[in-house]
């Protein structure tokens, strides 16, 4: 999914359902460093949020960040996602239930 704002494309992200665990993660998210600081990461983290959950009603979602990232760590705990305590490939876990 192409994250724009009006004609500029400023990021992307990636999900899918992992072969490894049957669940859905949010593999990559990224806003352009340029367009940072602009909210933009609210609004499509949102966006897709409202699409997957229309798409995925019973669906939890995973994703993984970086432990020093403290912006992306406060953009998805206050979107829902919870820290389950694991860490995979040095990536604190957060755990997003079904809507």
């Amino acid at each position: 999914m192409t994250i724009a704002n009006g004609d500029t494309l400023v990021g992307f992200l990636v999900y899918g359902v992992d072969p490894d665990d049957g669940e859905h993660w949010l593999i990559t998210f990224m806003i352009d460093h340029r367009f940072q600081g602009c909210g933009l990461a609210r609004k499509a983290l949102d966006a897709f949020l409202h699409r997957f959950d229309d798409e995925h009603p019973s669906a939890m979602l995973t994703l993984g960040h970086r432990p020093g990232n403290l912006v992306a760590a406060h953009l998805y705990e206050t979107s829902g996602f919870a820290a389950t305590g694991e860490l995979i490939g040095g990536e604190i876990i957060r755990r997003r239930p079904p809507a």
